[in-house]
């Protein structure tokens, strides 16, 4: 064994001078490995974390923009009547920087990513696909012009914010009107304690959680029954319409032979590059489990129906 360790440690100094280095990590890494061994094991139940309802950028204000929002603030000001006017400084009295002059804080959302690569019911894939989608294509709400993250209470400038009573608010389009839904921020978990809910790649953001939590109330009458679940609602378009207000049109097709005769040229129509581009048409489809239409390849199409 010590032939062993001798060999080891020449092979090593045989790599060069510089190379020193090397041997002194492995006797650390021997070392903290047992350091290790020896600290106790972490609870889980104590750890604590900083939840964001949506996560956000920062920076300061340009000298563009501090000069447009003292503007802004003179103007309003010009025409208060009750408003109190500064009094000029006194003789001989030092300079004083006026707080307007400096740069403020700019805080910007960011809109992260669904996280698509976790185990979830079906239902919940659904609506991460939903949310996803909305995301890429840049869907704003049909009136307002608001971000879906937008329709989550309470909020600062524009921007959800965790509440600390534990309660939210958020509004949902239902039967033709806006309501209002109370939601709490407990999550439903599986055994591993692994959220059943859609998450984005940054797992402190809830406003995903939310906005599923209102859903699932505001649909909760279709389940009432012992027989019924939630799973065929999977593919229609009410998640799009409860957040954006655009009105959904449910195409079935009855098998993969006939997704393939009539769906495949109707999707080349609704996805045509003035549609798309023009945002004139927005397509989501959903494929049950045991279905496995094929998309034919461009070497499968006559030359006249090539893309």
């Amino acid at each position: 064994m010590n032939k062993m360790k001798k060999l080891k440690k020449q092979s090593i100094l045989s790599m060069g001078a510089s190379n020193q280095s090397a041997y002194d990590d492995l006797n650390n890494l021997g070392k903290a490995e047992k350091a290790l061994e020896k600290e106790p094991p972490i609870n889980r139940d104590e750890l604590h974390f900083d939840m964001l309802c949506i996560a956000y950028d920062e920076r300061l204000e340009t000298e563009e923009e501090v000069r447009k929002r003292k503007e802004e603030a003179e103007k309003l000001a010009a025409g208060d009547k009750n408003a109190k006017k500064k009094p000029p400084p006194a003789k001989g009295a030092p300079a004083q920087t006026d707080p307007m002059d400096e740069p403020q804080v700019l805080k910007f959302p960011v809109e992260n990513n669904m996280d698509m690569g976790f185990t979830m019911p079906v239902y919940s894939k659904w609506v991460t696909s939903q949310l996803q989608f909305i995301k890429d294509r840049s869907i704003r709400d049909v009136e307002s012009k608001e971000s879906i993250w937008q329709r989550i209470y309470p909020q600062e400038n524009g921007s959800p914010v965790i509440s600390p009573s534990g309660r939210y608010w958020v509004k949902l389009r239902f039967q033709g009107k806006e309501r209002l839904v109370e939601v709490d921020d407990r999550m439903p978990c599986d055994s591993k304690r692994r959220l059943l809910f859609p998450r984005t790649v940054n797992n402190f953001e809830i406003w995903p959680h939310i906005l599923l939590k209102a859903i699932l109330k505001v649909f909760s009458y279709k389940w009432y029954s012992a027989n019924s679940n939630f799973d065929p609602e999977v593919g229609d378009g009410s998640i799009v319409y409860s957040l954006t207000g655009l009105i959904p049109e449910r195409i079935d097709f009855r098998d993969s032979k006939a997704f393939e005769s009539e769906g495949v040229s109707m999707l080349r129509r609704l996805l045509s590059d003035d549609n798309y581009f023009g945002k004139k048409t927005f397509v989501t489809c959903f494929n049950e489990s045991d279905s496995r239409p094929k998309l034919p390849s461009q070497q499968q199409l006559p030359p006249q129906k090539q893309a």
